[in-house]
């Protein structure tokens, strides 16, 4: 059987094996303590060479406190709320990861609830244990646990799905899809791949809804053009641009050539996805460098400013100033 994996550096590994003495067990430990948030695990003990007699001798002087079986905490009574879900961590095992309001929490997306929380182990079940919940999955796809903080946890989409699914209330599902928008965590692809796997569920048409201002789609897209036109329509002093027209690579929403101007209409979380960003900055560098100006439209602007956008489209496409 293979010794136990190191949890530190080749080189601080080597200098454990090579002294292998109490004082260098005793920094190699206080060094992967505060690399840890204070949490160690009995297996990283052992791969420092503290052998049960010594465990039980920290144990015993107040050095190692118990937090689950076989995990501890270093000479440290109160730990952070990270440590908390790292020691759940821990004591779960490898194939184990933060889920439901646990999960939220990893994304500071809501406080850590040190009493209880929440794992998933996929395709199995245990009984809860100390404040432990776990919650058993046989269908999980490898995009929906990821790493963060240094956290094994699952994805937002999942996370939702989760809350929805379990029945969490929609205005708390609504306030964590509106924080995780803020931060810049929600995706679309994601979010829609992850439904559609989950369909089934209970809570996710629910979700879907809950999900419907921020979430794009080219039906929202034609409908969002569709009343710009319209929009258009209603002020015949404006010029009428020439719509979805290709200029080099891009395709553009509404452009006036002779006055070099260029309109986009963005959807929320559609231009919020950094793939999506990134081409829409390399869209409107490619206009700029051709002297052509770029006015970006969010539905939510055309919803509630269309004055504003009025005012500002007479002012780019230079027309005389309105009567007063």
């Amino acid at each position: 059987m293979p010794p136990p994996r190191s949890a530190f550096p080749p080189r601080v590994a080597g200098e454990v094996r090579a002294r292998n003495g109490t004082k260098a067990r005793q920094q190699a430990l206080i060094a992967l303590a505060d690399r840890h948030e204070s949490v160690v695990a009995r297996a990283q003990l052992t791969v420092l060479g503290f052998s049960d007699k010594e465990v039980k001798t920290l144990i015993r002087a107040g050095q190692l406190i118990p937090l689950h079986r076989g995990v501890y905490a270093f000479n440290s009574k109160r730990l952070s709320g990270r440590g908390h879900l790292l020691a759940a961590l821990h004591a779960a095992g490898p194939t184990a990861f933060l889920s439901h309001r646990s999960a939220a929490a990893a994304y500071r997306l809501r406080t850590v609830n040190r009493y209880e929380i929440h794992l998933t182990l996929p395709g199995g079940s245990r009984q809860p244990r100390e404040n432990l919940i776990f919650h058993r999955t046989t269908l999980l796809h490898p995009d929906e646990v990821r790493t963060y903080n240094g956290l094994r946890v699952s994805s937002i989409a999942r996370m939702l799905v989760e809350l929805t699914a379990g029945g969490e209330r929609p205005t708390e599902i609504k306030r964590l899809i509106t924080e995780a928008a803020r931060h810049d965590l929600l995706q679309i692809e994601p979010l829609e791949q992850t439904l559609a796997r989950h369909a089934g569920q209970p809570g996710i048409p629910l979700l879907a809804e809950l999900l419907g201002d921020y979430v794009w789609n080219p039906r929202d897209r034609s409908e969002l053009e569709r009343q710009f036109a319209a929009f258009l329509a209603r002020h015949p002093e404006l010029p009428e641009p020439l719509t979805n027209v290709h200029l080099g690579p891009w395709e553009i929403d509404f452009h006036w050539p002779e006055q070099r101007l260029a309109v986009e209409l963005d959807g929320r979380l559609y231009h919020q996805a950094v793939q999506d960003r990134e081409r829409d900055n390399a869209k409107d560098i490619w206009l700029q460098k051709r002297r052509i100006r770029i006015m970006r439209i969010r539905d939510f602007r055309f919803e509630h400013d269309q004055p504003g956008i009025h005012r500002d489209l007479h002012d780019l496409l230079g027309l005389q100033p309105r009567a007063a």
